[in-house]
């Protein structure tokens, strides 16, 4: 004869530890949220515009971040050349922290139009860690034109 309340424990027991099996998996995933944005910072006197790269940890376990850069829409990678804040790589972020980087955003423009492009185009950020995965940003519209001295 079976006994149907061990089978119906044992099958809840594989059921509770399958999940509980995923939960910690899941919960030390590397998360990290990226996003680009145009943006204006400086102190008193001195202001400056800026296209830049946000990232934060949101998972949690620490994550080493050793490169960055924007996606443009031919593929192509451009990095920030001359940050208009001093940093340096690695970039060490804990559980919760969050960086920027910020690119003078008339360069950015003018290496953009050098690529080939001009009017509005649609642009990623992405950040690499330290085992190469990349975590790219949603893509946003950056108008060169309106950056570009002419």
């Amino acid at each position: 004869m079976v006994d149907w309340l061990t089978i119906g424990l044992g099958i809840y027991g594989g059921l509770i530890t399958t999940i509980d099996i995923i939960y910690i998996f899941y919960q030390n995933l590397r998360k990290i949220k990226v996003s680009v944005n145009a943006s204006i910072i400086g102190s008193p006197g001195y202001f400056h515009d800026a296209l830049s790269i946000s990232f934060s940890n949101k998972g949690k376990r620490q994550v080493q971040i050793d490169g960055f850069g924007f996606i443009l829409p031919n593929k192509r990678i451009l990095s920030i050349l001359r940050p208009l804040i001093p940093f340096s790589f690695p970039v060490i972020l804990p559980e919760g922290r969050g960086y920027s980087v910020y690119g003078d955003i008339r360069g950015m423009a003018s290496a953009m139009r050098d690529e080939g492009f001009s009017d509005i185009i649609k642009i990623r950020g992405f950040v690499r860690d330290a085992t190469s995965k990349k975590y790219i940003s949603k893509k946003i519209k950056f108008n060169i034109n309106q950056w570009i001295e002419h």
